[in-house]
């Protein structure tokens, strides 16, 4: 619940303290973008983990991040729904561009 500057700042800090010094960092949050960051997530519903993996794995199961009161980011949504469509599934230079689009928001 930061303005822009001071998730960027937090952010910022959460890489450096990973990068520069090794730290493994656990955060708790429903931004699904932040969320993106990282390098294994889990979703609890009602105490219970309820999906765990890699960003890629985890943000591509609307129906259940939906029933964990998560709503997915714009260019998730996106992503997601690029990856049904069958003419657009296998654009993978698309999909690259949402995915780092999302990383940017």
């Amino acid at each position: 619940m930061l303005d822009p500057e001071g998730s960027r700042d937090i952010i910022n800090l959460i890489k450096d303290l990973k990068n520069k010094d090794n730290k493994t960092i656990i955060t708790i949050t429903h931004d699904l973008s932040l969320a993106a960051l990282s390098d294994y997530i889990y979703v609890f519903k009602k105490g219970q983990i309820s999906l765990e993996g890699r960003p890629d794995f985890v943000l591509s199961h609307d129906s259940i991040l939906e029933e964990s009161n998560l709503e997915a980011p714009l260019a998730l949504k996106l992503l997601n729904e690029v990856k049904k469509d069958s003419k657009l599934k296998n654009d993978k230079e698309l999909q690259d561009v949402l995915w780092q689009l999302n990383s940017t928001m």
